[in-house]
């Protein structure tokens, strides 16, 4: 009987050993803050003369028309921004980006103010190399 006994603790107690091993995995997945997919925009700036490619400055943002226009910039956690200005030969790229469809504003004293609608991809690089300023 004592043999029993000892058999049927030690299988309780294994139950409730595994029990607490499951609960705890499910506990530790779902309390895991998930990561947001991203991806990145890169590419090459122009300007009408060819010069003044350093320092253009483009942001990710948000584009609203339905009663007047106006454009937000696109923030990530802890207010981050999305922006950069372009090198000496106008490159630039701007990683993180939430994916899905954003506008990128681009700018610089003296040209016109352009808007560009790109799509981001998890884990991708979407190449923006046709934009010229005037």
């Amino acid at each position: 009987m004592s043999e029993s006994l000892l058999t049927i603790g030690f299988i309780g107690a294994v139950l409730i050993i595994s029990m607490f091993v499951v609960m705890n995995y499910f506990h530790s997945t779902q309390n895991r803050p998930k990561r947001q997919s991203t991806g990145s925009v890169s590419g090459v700036m122009n300007t009408t003369s060819g010069k003044d490619l350093e320092n253009i400055f483009i942001q990710v943002g948000k584009v609203r028309t339905d009663e007047k226009f106006s454009y937000t910039a696109l923030s990530g956690k802890e207010g981050r921004t999305f922006e950069t200005y372009t090198d000496i030969n106008g490159e630039f790229e701007i990683n993180g980006i939430p994916i899905g469809k954003h506008w990128l504003i681009i700018k610089k004293r003296g040209y016109k103010t352009m808007l560009r609608m790109v799509s981001v991809y998890e884990d991708k690089n979407t190449k923006v190399d046709d934009i010229t300023l005037s």
